[in-house]
């Protein structure tokens, strides 16, 4: 007797392997902390380049946050991205699953955008006006550099945070998939015309 039940929705998505998803897992960790740790130097930067101490070796400090957000920020930004979303669609987590993943990503597109359309313009401004003179008055873009940097290195601790805590349970489209894998769940109607058009598709 041929079983013609519903096939379990979450046996459609495909789902990494062991292996393959602690490599793809590894790679966002270190991503991660990479972008991390470039913020962090990014503040540190932009505090001795406001500092009097530090007003001899402006150009240099500026010109390394603009090499560090090429090299460093802007690639790990999009490094984070990918592989978060990776591991995200194809690992247990799933992205619209729960609050913390969603709320992740949120902070990370966000973070991507904020230091490429505000940290990077106004380093690459505040070194363009420093480079003919390194005592040149920059005004609020050396507060800027600081408070974008410092602005930056706190969303990343939040996701962190995010991360390691794992809050807020389950979205409403997590409950759903929670639901639907229950033994005896009864399959909502776009499941069966999933199904259907499955079983048609086999039938050609």
């Amino acid at each position: 007797m041929t079983d013609h039940s519903p096939p379990d929705k979450r046996g459609l998505t495909w789902r990494m392997r062991p292996r393959t998803r602690k490599t793809w897992l590894f790679c966002h960790v270190v991503i991660s902390v990479g972008w991390l740790g470039g913020a962090y130097t990014m503040l540190m930067m932009a505090i001795a380049a406001r500092t009097s101490a530090g007003e001899p070796m402006r150009p240099a400090a500026y010109a390394l946050m603009h090499l560090s957000d090429t090299v460093i920020m802007i690639p790990c930004a999009l490094g984070t991205l990918i592989t978060g979303l990776v591991t995200g669609l194809y690992g247990k987590w799933r992205v619209l699953h729960h609050w913390w993943v969603l709320d992740k990503l949120v902070l990370t597109v966000g973070a991507t955008v904020f230091a490429y359309l505000y940290i990077a313009q106004t380093v690459k401004e505040a070194l363009a006006r420093t480079e003919a003179d390194s005592a040149a008055d920059i005004g609020f873009l050396e507060d800027g550099v600081i408070a974008g940097s410092a602005g930056m290195l706190m969303l990343l601790m939040t996701t962190t945070l995010l991360s390691t805590f794992k809050p807020w349970g389950r979205t409403r489209w997590g409950r759903r998939a929670q639901e639907a894998r229950r033994p005896g769940a009864a399959p909502r109607p776009q499941d069966r015309a999933r199904w259907r058009a499955v079983r048609g598709s086999n039938r050609v």
